[in-house]
């Protein structure tokens, strides 16, 4: 399942031949990547500096979310923290 929020770059299709066709790629902002981070049993254990950081209990690792809001979330993050949490 795909989650898309915010507009993150614009991709270079080329649809059958017709010619080429931009889309534009869009992910989650910060507050979606949070409440999915706690829907899969990730929990807050502190304030960091800049992040705030949650733990798994079943998991070994923690994880650092960003503290802004509405603002989209990069693609590599994006990717890397999508396998961290398990969606």
């Amino acid at each position: 399942m795909l989650y898309f929020c915010i507009v993150l770059s614009l991709v270079k299709f080329n649809l059958f031949g017709q010619g080429i066709i931009y889309l534009k790629v869009l992910f989650m902002n910060w507050n979606e990547l949070r409440m999915k981070a706690k829907e899969n049993g990730w929990m807050f254990e502190r304030h960091g500096k800049k992040h705030d950081i949650y733990y798994h209990l079943d998991k070994d690792s923690k994880i650092q979310l960003e503290r802004h809001g509405s603002q989209g979330v990069r693609r590599g993050l994006y990717h890397d923290l999508k396998k961290k949490i398990g969606f």
